[in-house]
Parts: structure tokens; sequence; C-alpha cells
């Protein structure tokens, strides 16, 4: 009877083992998808991080890229800028106020003459050769840095930007008035203190006109 009671027992314990093992190999797969399910995660964010980083990264660059490009463009700007010198105009004498200048591989003549009492006049011969505001500008300072040239107030005087504007004026008119003795007279300009304001058609008129003195 003893044994048969040991046998009982024996068997009951086996097939609480086998319960207990059960539980366990379950309670193991379950914890599995959930561990994946982590490590998932885990490799998302890592992958989010590096696609922030990527981003980031790549816009740093391409404002680090506009900056060099924007620095670049400034550099070669000053460079064209500085490639464009204006030429610095020499007068040399030649007696009874008479001056001569190079530009270009052409000499030109510069008469300096007072008509009336504060009345002044430059007369550059060839004048319709020069065309460049800024050559044109550079001239009329040498002009009036050797001697002035008064104001139609004939209390002021003139200025270099103010003759310039009259030397262009004088240019168009050039260009516009057809072959013969007007536009002949029109290749040399005269920067006066009677001339300063006049307008194109103001110089159109006078050399139509055959007023080649005024």
């Amino acid at each position: 009877m003893l044994h048969n009671k040991a046998v009982r027992i024996l068997i009951a314990a086996a097939c609480l083992l086998a319960v207990c093992a059960c539980v366990l190999f379950v309670l193991n797969k379950n914890a599995e998808p959930a561990e994946e399910s982590i490590s998932s995660a885990e490799t998302a964010q890592q992958t989010t991080s590096a696609a922030e980083t990527t981003v980031t990264t790549t816009a740093a660059q391409q404002e680090q890229a506009a900056q060099q490009g924007t620095a670049s463009s400034y550099v070669t700007s000053q460079a064209t800028e500085t490639a464009k010198q204006v030429p610095v105009i020499t007068l040399t004498p030649k007696g009874n106020d008479e001056y001569t200048f190079v530009y270009n591989s052409h000499t030109f003549t510069a008469q300096f003459s007072v008509y009336g009492e504060n009345r002044e006049n430059w007369r550059v011969t060839d004048s319709y050769l020069i065309t460049d505001r800024e050559v044109i500008t550079a001239v009329c300072q040498a002009l009036i840095n050797e001697k002035k040239v008064h104001g139609k107030d004939l209390t002021s005087y003139r200025t270099a930007s103010d003759m310039a504007d009259e030397w262009s004026l004088h240019n168009l008119a050039y260009q516009h008035l057809s072959e013969g003795s007007a536009k002949q007279h029109a290749k040399d300009v005269d920067l006066n203190t009677d001339d300063q304001g006049k307008t194109l058609m103001d110089y159109l008129r006078k050399y139509m006109n055959g007023d080649y003195n005024s």
C-alpha cells in the first residue's frame, strides 16, 4: 500500500513539472516578440536620429556653400572693379596756356583762355574721341586743377562732374549732326562759363544755326 502511494506522488510531481515546463515555455514565447519590438523601436529611433543628423549636416553645408558663393561673387565683383582703372591724365604745358595730354594713344590739345571778367574757357580738340564718362571726368579734373573756370553765376567755380555733363552732351550733338561744317566744329568742346547748364537741343540749335563761337 505504501508503495502505491509513493508511485502516485511521483506521478503527481511529474505532472506538476510538466505543467511548469509548459508555462515557462509559453512565457518565453511571449517575451521574444516584446524584445523584438523593443529592439525594432531602438533601431527606428537610431535611424530617425541619423536622418536628422544628415538633414542638419546637409543644411549646414548648403548654408556654408551659399556663404562661400556670396563671398566668391563679392571677390569677383571687387576684382572687376579693380581691373577697370581710370588712366591718370597728365597735362603737359606747351606755352601760351596750351597743354597736351595722351589718351588711348591719341594726343589731345587743351587751350585755356579768358574772354571776359570771370569768364574762362577750356577748348579740348577732338573731344568726340573720348566717350568714357570716367575718363572725361578725369580730364576735366586735370583741367580745373591747372586753371579753374567760373560758373554761370560768375561767382562759383565749375566742377569736373559738371563739365563732364557738358562734354557728354556735346558728344551727343556731334553724333546727331550730319556731315558738314557744323559737325566739323562740334568735334571740339568748349568748357566755358556761359555754357554751363546747356541742353542737347541748345547745342544742336547752336551748330545748325552756324553759331560756332558762342
